[in-house]
């Protein structure tokens, strides 16, 4: 029974993979993606100083400080759009599914 249920879960696995559904959806690794991206920006913001880029008599600098602001620009505008493609792929937070991979499933629930 054991090594049948053991079967099932790697065909489910399988499956999920082959049709690119549950957390192998692509959507959901692009997701991933640009949250990462995003909160490699905020890093890069976070260690930067204005001041030095402002004051600095070097091009380089002028440069870096044009790109920089060119990110916190469009900073809303990204984590706005991130925070609609994690609500429109259902990967907010709910109290609901924080436990979800920790439940046990059936093959009656893996469609849903």
């Amino acid at each position: 029974m054991e090594d049948s249920v053991e079967l099932l879960r790697k065909k489910v696995e399988y499956y999920e993979k082959k049709l690119g559904i549950a957390k192998h959806n692509p959507a959901y690794d692009g997701c991933v993606v640009l949250n990462d991206l995003l909160k490699q920006q905020n890093d890069y913001l976070k260690r930067i100083s204005i001041k030095d880029l402002i004051v600095g008599e070097d091009k380089s600098k002028q440069s870096e400080y044009e790109r920089a602001k060119g990110l916190w620009e469009s900073l809303p505008k990204n984590i706005t759009n991130l925070n609609a493609l994690k609500s429109e792929l259902g990967m907010e937070f709910t109290d609901e599914n924080a436990t979800q991979d920790e439940l046990p499933f059936s093959p009656q629930s893996v469609g849903k």
